[in-house]
């Protein structure tokens, strides 16, 4: 509620109707539906003193949070900038984006450093500039700076010697599983029939698994790729193609194609509709970014967060008057 509201608001009488009142909103006419006699002051007026302590709190956070950034865009070293603002200067030992140790022992931190560990791994570790980071949105900041990045030492193989077995295993399968698949393809691509170049394989595959479907379907829908493939080949041609969640290797074979019958009018406008709408939407899309490849476009990312935090003290705060 606007300020030119709440002050006849307040003293009006249940049903009263309010206005016109010029406010920065423009007219209002406002109708009082329920009155309710307050709190006594003297009961409320701890939680009034504690929000405002907060609120006051919040801003001076947040304007010392600005004014450290601006000093970091004017080139500050960390090192300045955490004197000038009388700061308390804590060095983590080496730590892992995940909060480890470089060993890949768990790491006894603290909550607010593990808060701020994904926004120094974000910084660039051969560049100096320091960074301000939230730990609690508009009440506590911190100043983080990269004193320097090591490599990660690899654990040791008595502790993975079962995954990496797994997985050279695994790896083995997938390889020779694919010369399986190539050498069926080429048997069926050499004019074999598919039912006898997969006999010759002499091993246990899955049986085939039938598909029926329109190019229409492929076209409108999320489909794998093994599905697509099947409109760039021939009947009686074969393609290897990779199976869903690194599954193995699927051999696609059509039998059959058929061509469609023409669409009916209503279809036909409806897929022009709806290919003129791709159409715009990519047109305009690659005219910003020609917009911005002319101009130059950057990004502030230290005015836009200082920017990003005056408009969250505002809103918490609420408007000041002058």
């Amino acid at each position: 509620m606007t300020p030119e509201v709440s002050a006849q608001a307040f003293t009006a009488q249940q049903g009263a109707i309010i206005g016109p009142v010029r406010s920065q909103l423009g007219w209002l006419v406002v109708r009082v539906e329920t009155a309710a006699a307050g709190q006594p002051l003297a009961s409320v007026r701890a939680d009034i003193v504690r929000e405002l302590e907060r609120r006051k709190r919040s801003a001076a956070i947040n304007a010392l949070a600005t004014q450290l950034e601006q000093q970091i865009e004017e080139g500050k070293s960390f090192e300045d900038v955490a004197a000038g603002a009388h700061l308390t200067v804590v060095t983590s030992q080496p730590l892992t984006a995940q909060g480890r140790l470089s060993n890949g022992q768990a790491a006894t931190i603290a909550p607010e450093l593990r808060t701020l560990l994904p926004a120094a791994f974000e910084m660039d570790a051969d560049d100096s500039t320091p960074q301000i980071a939230s730990i609690e949105e508009n009440s506590r900041y911190a100043l983080i700076g990269i004193e320097r990045s090591e490599a990660a030492a690899p654990p040791p193989l008595a502790e993975i010697h079962d995954l990496v077995r797994a997985q050279l295993i695994r790896r083995t399968a997938i390889r020779n599983a694919r010369q399986i698949a190539d050498a069926i393809a080429a048997r069926i691509n050499g004019g074999m029939a598919p039912a006898a170049a997969f006999a010759q394989a002499g091993l246990p595959l899955p049986p085939p698994q039938p598909i029926n479907t329109t190019r229409s379907n492929i076209m409108t829908q999320q489909v794998p790729e093994s599905l697509r493939i099947f409109f760039r080949l021939r009947p009686g041609t074969a393609a290897v193609v990779a199976a869903p969640n690194n599954a193995g290797w699927m051999i696609a074979v059509p039998l059959q194609s058929t061509r469609a019958t023409a669409a009916s009018p209503a279809a036909a406008a409806s897929a022009r509709a709806q290919l003129n709408q791709v159409t715009q939407e990519e047109a305009q899309w690659q005219i910003l970014k020609a917009m911005e490849a002319s101009v130059g476009v950057q990004r502030n990312v230290g005015a836009i967060q200082a920017e990003r935090r005056r408009i969250q003290a505002t809103m918490t705060i609420g408007p000041q008057q002058q």
